[in-house]
C-alpha cells in the first residue's frame, strides 16, 4: 500500500547529508545517529505512528545489542550484525510470541 505525500512538504534533512562510510563505523556511532534519524522524520512529517514505530524497532534492536556479543566498545558495524540480529528476531524473538 502506497502513502500519499499530497500536501506534506518534503525537507531535506541532515541525515541525508551524512557522508557514504566507506570505513568502519563504530556501533557506537551509529546508535548515537539514531536521535538525529528520529528528528529527521519528525521534520519530514512521518505520521506519529510511524516515528513511534521507529523508536519501539529501535529499542528492542537496542536491548538486543546490550545482550548481545556485539555489545562491546569499539565493535564495527558489519554485516554480521544485521544477520545476528535477523536470527535473534526469526528464531528466538518471535519463537516466543508463538508458544
Amino acid at each position: 500500500m502506497a502513502i500519499s505525500m499530497k500536501g506534506k512538504t518534503n525537507y531535506k534533512t541532515t541525515m541525508n547529508n551524512i557522508p557514504k562510510y566507506r570505513e568502519k563505523m563504530l556501533i557506537q556511532t551509529y546508535l548515537d545517529l539514531h536521535d538525529e534519524f528520529i528528528r529527521d522524520k519528525e521534520l519530514e512529517n512521518l505520521s506519529d505512528r510511524t516515528i513511534k514505530d521507529h523508536i519501539y524497532i529501535f529499542k528492542i534492536f537496542s536491548k538486543w545489542l546490550l545482550a548481545s556479543d556485539w555489545s562491546y566498545e569499539n565493535q564495527y558495524v558489519q554485516k554480521a550484525l544485521f544477520i545476528d540480529y535477523k536470527d535473534y528476531m526469526i528464531n528466538e524473538k518471535i519463537m516466543h510470541h508463538v508458544q
